[in-house]
């Protein structure tokens, strides 16, 4: 299939707020969000999968606090924000967990790494009255590791339907804000293919860069699959019994229910044979029960 002329200035590895609207990059509008979170606490914490938008969310009170009006001409934050305020201490901790994770094969490094991370956490709480607003986000949750046991005031916006479509785009959101690179593509396979993350809300949400490159290429292969796997070995190997898919599949996007480090995908559609078949998953007072023996095996294709 021949590439069109690109219509739309595409965002693609452009992470930050900031970048996106110098370069007059094409935006979807989750300002409301900011605004709004600084009315819902003071620390708050998100974890979302891998490239699916979490720079964005953290650079964006940055873009606020440091009274960048000229940014926000045209967004919700342009009438929601208090452009008077003054500056104030805010901290942002993007990928909270990647000294964790990439050390899962080192146990003493990772040990060591925890601490130095539960130290810098503690120095937060000890200085909070100097401070306006923190954000941590991550690919996973740790909950077992003690890790956020000297800063214990954390906000979980990972889910719940306030926020689940804080990062992603909604299914309507290719009709609106990248219209113009929908001609010669088949609508109900994107939302077939990409369409199948939820965080507790009403609606699905469909990867960012899976969509980005998807108008970039014209081609429907799972994107995130290649640029989202973890390089620790152990994640890597958990990540592709899940995930591989088989030869002959045209469409195979991995699927994830919210829930970090978990593989709960929706059940299996016609053209996408590769996802994985749902097997209701008793409850252990929150915990995961371990995988099954011998591993996370693709729906049969």
């Amino acid at each position: 299939m021949s590439q069109p002329a690109s219509r739309v200035r595409l965002p693609i590895g452009v992470q930050t707020f900031n970048e996106i609207r110098q370069q007059n990059l094409n935006y979807v509008d989750k300002t409301h969000f900011a605004c709004q979170r600084f009315r819902q606490g003071k620390h708050h914490f998100l974890t979302r999968p891998r490239r699916f938008g979490k720079s964005s969310f953290v650079s964006t009170p940055k873009a606020l606090f440091e009274g960048r009006h000229d940014l926000f001409q045209g967004l919700a934050a342009d009438d929601q924000w208090n452009w008077s305020v003054r500056r104030r201490v805010v901290v942002s901790v993007d990928e909270y967990d990647k000294p964790i994770t990439q050390t899962l094969d080192a146990p003493d490094l990772a040990r060591a790494n925890r601490d130095n991370l539960r130290a810098l956490y503690a120095n937060i709480k000890e200085c909070d009255e100097h401070i306006r607003f923190s954000s941590l986000t991550g690919v996973s949750k740790f909950s077992k590791v003690s890790l956020f046991s000297s800063l214990n005031i954390l906000y979980d916006l990972t889910l719940g339907p306030r926020y689940s479509s804080l990062c992603g785009y909604t299914d309507h959101r290719p009709d609106t804000f990248f219209a113009p690179e929908l001609p010669g593509l088949d609508r109900d396979r994107i939302r077939e293919c990409y369409n199948g993350y939820s965080w507790g809300g009403d609606e699905h949400l469909c990867h960012p860069q899976d969509v980005l490159l998807l108008f970039d290429q014209r081609d429907f292969p799972a994107w995130w699959f290649e640029t989202g796997t973890p390089s620790s070995p152990s994640l890597k190997s958990l990540s592709a019994a899940a995930c591989r898919p088989p030869a002959s599949t045209d469409c195979t996007p991995p699927t994830n229910s919210g829930r970090p480090l978990t593989w709960a995908p929706f059940p299996p559609r016609p053209r996408c044979s590769s996802r994985l078949p749902h097997h209701p998953a008793p409850r252990t007072q929150g915990r995961p029960l371990p995988p099954p023996a011998g591993g996370l095996r693709p729906a049969a294709p």
